[in-house]
């Protein structure tokens, strides 16, 4: 149809799965394999509020959107900040949170997520802290995975904005 119409050439395309026989077929079969579907977004952003020198945790990819176990090679944040900040991405195993200064009630178990299993129930965070007031902006994160023969890097889960305010005075 595309090449009536006059959008497509009339030679030099080949037809997945069709053109080319065996050829087509496998280098499609590959390509598929090995290009993952893309991760669960959400749009919006966390906002999170907390005082210099104290962290505050921040659910970044909830439990609920994954939907297959991934082996991680990592987790990338990206973040822009008024102030120095550190932020660490961390994997939390059985549990999620949204905003907390104390992670431990929502996930028994926090650890470095780098060669880990994300499984469904999973969550990551991220733990940020700033030694003065200032404001930071987090993109969303992108795991690095394999799931079987397939490999990403995606962008998963929301943004966040923390603000770190000085501590109010009585």
């Amino acid at each position: 149809m595309g090449v009536n119409m006059g959008l497509l050439p009339t030679k030099g395309l080949t037809l997945p799965l069709l053109s080319y026989g065996r050829t087509s077929l496998l280098v499609t079969l590959a390509w598929w394999l090995t290009h993952p579907s893309a991760l669960a977004v959400r749009e919006g952003h966390v906002t999170a509020v907390t005082t210099p020198g104290r962290a505050v945790y921040v659910g970044m990819v909830s439990g609920s959107e994954i939907d297959r176990t991934l082996r991680l090679g990592g987790v990338h944040v990206r973040t822009e900040a008024t102030v120095p900040v550190e932020v660490v991405p961390l994997l939390c195993r059985g549990g999620s949170l949204s905003v907390t200064s104390d992670a431990a009630p929502f996930c028994p178990d926090l650890v470095d997520p780098t060669g880990q299993q994300l499984r469904p129930g999973d969550s990551v965070v991220i733990r940020v802290t700033g030694q003065e007031a200032g404001a930071a902006y987090v993109g969303r994160v992108s795991l690095a995975f394999r799931n079987g023969l397939q490999v990403g890097t995606q962008p998963a889960g929301t943004r966040a904005v923390v603000a770190i305010v000085p501590p109010t005075t009585s």
